[in-house]
């Protein structure tokens, strides 16, 4: 599952994020391989890159505690971010891809989100 969602990065991230943040980031990539600690973890990655730059709101997936705190910590995420996913985890328990849209829901009710959806971004998830 890591796998993926590390290739799933590698091709949505240079699209979101500034140019600055991407140079940012190869320059530190290049530091890290010339030191002596060599470690292809995805947390020590995530570390480096701040996602932040090119998103404003994150909904993950409240399939459990485990999931949402180690996407959280491989992404940097601050508990401001992750608080939509855990409280649909603690609400409604784990209910497959339908616990998305509880999150997204209490970011909506929370009023977090600043403008609607279109069809673009709910065609692809149905």
């Amino acid at each position: 599952m890591t796998h993926v969602f590390t290739v799933n990065l590698q091709v949505f991230v240079p699209k979101v994020l500034p140019l600055t943040e991407i140079i940012r980031y190869l320059v530190a990539s290049r530091l890290q391989k010339n030191s002596s600690t060599k470690c292809q973890n995805l947390e020590v990655v995530g570390v480096s890159l701040n996602i932040k730059a090119g998103i404003q709101h994150f909904c993950l997936h409240p399939g459990g505690r485990a999931i949402i705190n180690g996407i959280g910590k491989s992404l940097s995420l601050s508990d401001y971010d992750l608080e939509p996913s855990r409280m649909a985890l603690y609400r409604f328990g784990n209910t497959s891809a339908a616990g998305f849209w509880y999150a997204l829901g209490y970011m909506e009710a929370k009023q977090r989100l600043k403008g609607a959806f279109g069809g673009a971004f709910l065609l692809p998830c149905l």
